[in-house]
């Protein structure tokens, strides 16, 4: 709870900065007014192609908001608990799911993989190896694909999470494999117990956070 609430302060603080900056910007579109097609609020729940997504690269706001996302991630990450080398309980998935539910796929997919290269350029831990980065990347995409402008509903949540659970313990699990050498069975056990008690608890935790987001109305399109 205390994690979703500094997440949501610091958005919200961001967002206040970013709308004093593009003020001008906004102003000289209204003089110069142009007949376009509205783009569907936040959460209107229609059906939306993922290629809005790509359209929100082009946006300073959200650039600027998912560089400030990726920022709580990394440091998020620092205080992830090590229990052995297999076995590894953070936060750090909160900004990063944030990020991909607010902008979509793309923008949630680009996020999860500079947000793990940026934690092993800060931290490593060991040779530097792409399935984590892809895994990264993987449910960036996912979690945009089931949450972006969509509603808010529990089951999305435990949708998209449900997938990062797969990935995590048959993935994540073969990773460790490879790098370690370990017997897949072996450490599969532990991991596949350890997810499965950790995912209603991550789908609760971010279910908060997104019901915090939208009942505060930050990225709801302005008419």
């Amino acid at each position: 709870g205390e994690v979703c609430a500094i997440v949501v302060q610091l958005v919200v603080r961001h967002l206040a900065k970013v709308e004093v900056a593009s003020s001008s910007l906004v102003c000289r579109s209204q003089m110069a007014p142009e007949s376009k097609t509205p783009e569907p609020s936040f959460y209107a729940g229609e059906d939306v192609n993922v290629k809005d997504s790509l359209r929100e690269f082009k946006k300073i706001r959200t650039i600027t908001t998912a560089a400030m996302l990726i920022a709580i991630a990394v440091i998020l990450s620092f205080l992830t608990i090590t229990v052995s080398e297999f076995l590894k309980i953070g936060l750090s998935f909160l900004p990063k799911e944030l990020m991909a539910a607010l902008f979509g796929p793309f923008i949630g997919m680009a996020g999860g993989g500079i947000t793990d290269v940026i934690q092993y350029a800060i931290k490593p831990t060991g040779p530097y190896f792409f399935g984590w980065t892809f895994n990264a990347m993987l449910i960036g995409f996912v979690y945009g694909l089931f949450l972006y402008k969509k509603p808010v509903q529990i089951w999305r949540v435990f949708a998209a999470n449900g997938v990062e659970l797969l990935v995590n313990i048959f993935l994540t699990t073969w990773y460790l494999t490879i790098l370690y050498g370990s017997s897949y069975m072996a450490i599969f056990p532990l991991r596949a117990v350890k997810n499965l008690i950790q995912y209603p608890i991550n789908v609760i935790l971010f279910y908060t956070l997104w019901m915090i987001v939208d009942r505060q109305h930050l990225f709801k399109e302005k008419s």
